[in-house]
């Protein structure tokens, strides 16, 4: 399906429900830009205050390596399912290697972990995950960034610059 996703950044106002977990106010791929109170405008250089080599545009997603192949809630439609942990990651939960759960329950994510899960970047790779910055320059974070870090990577106009020894 897809095995990328765009940068919803790290601010979590918006709505909260199912697949979409904030509006991505503050990040490099927004939902639905109409500069509404809980919304972003249009992004386009001039909004990456931060810089282009100092924000994140799309990285690696955690996957769910146990449901390969099979349904699961976050790979079910492709890189044309807009708004949707199909094709979004937030900068607000700690990357995560990619898992295997084989239970049905995970299906679903009723198992406790779909949020922070579904919502992550990462992959199956054993140190950490690549991404694409804002200038087109490709990187590997490390599992270890701290989520400040991360925070910081992902957004894209919150004026603190992220030095590349930091992830």
């Amino acid at each position: 399906m897809n095995d990328y996703a765009g940068n919803g950044g790290a601010d979590p106002t918006g709505n909260q429900g199912w697949a979409i977990l904030s509006n991505g106010k503050d990040g490099t791929i927004v939902r639905r830009p109409n500069n509404a109170g809980d919304r972003s405008g249009p992004v386009d250089i001039a909004a990456v205050r931060d810089g282009t080599s100092n924000t994140l545009l799309v990285a690696e997603k955690a996957f769910n390596q146990g449901r390969r192949g099979q349904w699961q809630p976050d790979d079910d439609g492709g890189y044309v399912e807009g708004w949707d942990f199909d094709t979004i990651r937030w900068g607000y939960f700690p990357p995560v290697v990619d898992w295997n759960d084989t239970s049905d329950l995970s299906r679903y994510g009723n198992n406790g972990t779909f949020v922070p899960l579904h919502g992550a970047f990462g992959a199956a790779h054993a140190s950490g995950f690549q991404s694409v910055f804002v200038d087109g320059s490709v990187h590997s974070i490390s599992y270890g960034i701290t989520l400040d870090v991360l925070k910081r990577l992902s957004s894209r106009n919150d004026g603190q610059v992220v030095s590349a020894n930091e992830f």
